[in-house]
């Protein structure tokens, strides 16, 4: 009887020491993580932002790390990467097959490109027109009632004929139909991640000893 006794007090010690050790591993993850999380989430977007040279910073600062702990049963998983699903296009390079209308001169956001063509199409001011090279472009008439959504074709439509005035009337190229688009790999987020590997690794056994010292 006093063996049992013994054992089960032992046996429920052990289970205690456990659950304090997980506990401690745990919340040294969530620490070691975020920090290092957050130093590569900033180290992707410089890196994305170089090698892509883009003016606006929108996709790169898509590149984040995100922090799951809120199940305190198991270790906390970290997701680090872009939600932006054409994004593995520029990491591994390869070709897009599909109907796409790719905007001509200044780049455009998808979602501004989405709310000019929406107005195109709703004043009736949307054309294709095939050119002699066989490529096929969506136009547009310089109206007032579309001035604002054709501002930054004008520009690029100037820029490139040389004028200093768009006539009105005149029909400005909006964009072009492509049926497939190849790219070439510009980024390698996935080498940098794994470079950095061992500093999360590092930042979880720091935490780790310094929460067992207390």
């Amino acid at each position: 009887m006093l063996r049992l006794e013994i054992a089960g007090s032992l046996s429920g010690a052990l289970t205690d020491l456990r659950r304090q050790a997980f506990e401690t591993l745990h919340a040294a993850a969530v620490r070691g993580m975020k920090q290092e999380g957050d130093a590569i989430g900033r180290a992707l977007q410089a890196h994305v932002s170089a090698r892509l040279k883009v003016k606006k910073n929108t996709f790169a600062r898509s590149f984040r790390a995100r922090l799951y702990a809120r199940q305190k049963d198991r270790l906390p998983v970290m997701v680090i990467g872009t939600r932006v699903p054409w994004a593995q296009l520029h990491e591994r390079g390869g070709t897009n097959v599909g109907r796409m209308l790719i905007p001509i001169g200044k780049r455009v956001g998808p979602k501004r490109f989405k709310a000019i063509i929406g107005d195109l199409m709703r004043s009736g001011n949307a054309f294709f027109v095939r050119a002699k090279s066989g490529r096929i472009f969506l136009m547009a008439e310089n109206i007032a009632e579309n001035s604002r959504s054709l501002s930054s074709f004008k520009r690029a439509h100037r820029k490139q004929s040389g004028g200093t005035k768009v006539a009105r009337g005149a029909e400005i190229p909006v964009a072009e139909l492509v049926t497939r688009v190849t790219l070439k790999k510009r980024i390698d987020v996935i080498a940098l991640v794994k470079s950095r590997l061992p500093d999360i690794v590092d930042a979880v056994r720091r935490e780790a000893e310094r929460l067992t010292k207390k």
